[in-house]
């Protein structure tokens, strides 16, 4: 079969953690991909217009580049920390997509609130890491990996955590800027200075080694570290924000931390509910692979677009800019 090629479009950072990848696998089953890197300046070379099919995982371009791509299949994975326009997830932002024909391919809860309703083409998702078990003694006292990326910090969430419980700390630093934690009994602290891109099976086994993984960011775009956790069973600590949510669903596969959060974790959900995290993690990943091939058919799917002359887009946005604009004047009175 002649598989027609596709541009894929990924942030530069990406190459390392090869986050993308999964997507890839999907998409080489119909397509030749080309990889397209970005950083945040969202300058694209011109080679792009050559390409009729194009995914963008995370990025999305800017309008003076969605001129260029009119009337070709664009498709966008948006994550929330998608480096695009500051207008952020704005109505502005989904006129754009509106506009362009832009197919979306949601992985939360709330981007998939943002689309409906609209004239978008999307596809709800949610994924999951096949699940493995490693071999782990549960102990009475239990251990926690936390990946320092300079965002979420020790003193976020500490107060969720009995210190009596803890044996340990594996604190792992990717940033190379270790922030010594503010707490006032002090369990035994692994400090551990890596690249976790360079040496991504003593990542996994680190985290093995440990029964607690904490979410190391307030916002993800899906989460692929707090997935691999959540593969061998492990107990999770995140934010209560997008997509942290959409996976922590009950006390027994983990926490969500919030500045008015003063309740303990129950460490009988840490302990006892290994097996259960692993079966819900089985779930998902048997369900996600069931669905995985509509991708492929929201991708290939025609759309009759009706050519609007460019001028009404702009003018749109005007009004939605203005609609905006004196809403915050409202509020601000």
């Amino acid at each position: 079969m002649n598989k027609k090629p596709l541009a894929f479009v990924d942030h530069i950072f990406h190459i390392k953690s090869k986050s993308g990848d999964f997507l890839r696998e999907i998409f080489k089953k119909e397509y030749t991909i080309t990889n397209i890197w970005v950083d945040k300046s969202l300058n694209f070379s011109d080679k792009i217009e050559s390409f009729e099919n194009i995914f963008f995982f995370q990025i999305f371009p800017k309008v003076e580049t969605l001129n260029r791509l009119k009337n070709k299949n664009l498709m966008w994975a948006p994550m929330y920390d998608s480096p695009h326009y500051p207008i952020g997830f704005s109505p502005i932002m989904w006129k754009m997509v509106e506009y362009y024909n832009v197919k979306i391919l949601c992985f939360s809860k709330s981007i998939t609130g943002f689309v409906q309703g609209k004239k978008i083409n999307y596809l709800k998702l949610k994924y999951f890491k096949k699940p493995h078990r490693l071999k782990k003694n549960i102990k009475k006292k239990i251990s926690i990996f936390f990946w320092n990326r300079g965002n979420v910090n020790l003193d976020d969430w500490i107060n969720c955590v009995n210190l009596n419980n803890i044996d340990r700390i594996i604190y792992f630093d990717t940033e190379w800027k270790i922030k010594k934690p503010k707490i006032s009994a002090n369990p035994k602290i692994n400090y551990i200075k890596s690249n976790f891109t360079k040496k991504q099976l003593d990542f996994i086994n680190l985290i093995n080694k440990s029964d607690i993984f904490v979410c190391p960011r307030y916002k993800e775009g899906i989460g692929m570290a707090q997935l691999e956790a959540l593969s061998m069973g492990k107990y999770l600590i995140g934010n209560n924000d997008f997509t942290m949510k959409d996976y922590i669903i009950d006390p027994k596969i983990g926490m969500l931390f919030d500045n008015n959060l003063n309740k303990k974790i129950d460490i009988d959900n840490v302990i006892n509910y290994r097996d259960y995290r692993l079966n819900h993690a089985k779930k998902g990943y048997i369900k996600f692979e069931k669905d995985k091939n509509k991708i492929l058919k929201l991708f290939k799917k025609k759309i009759n677009f009706k050519n609007r002359p460019l001028r009404f887009f702009y003018f749109k946005l005007i009004i939605i800019f203005l609609t905006i604009k004196r809403k915050l004047f409202m509020l601000s009175r």
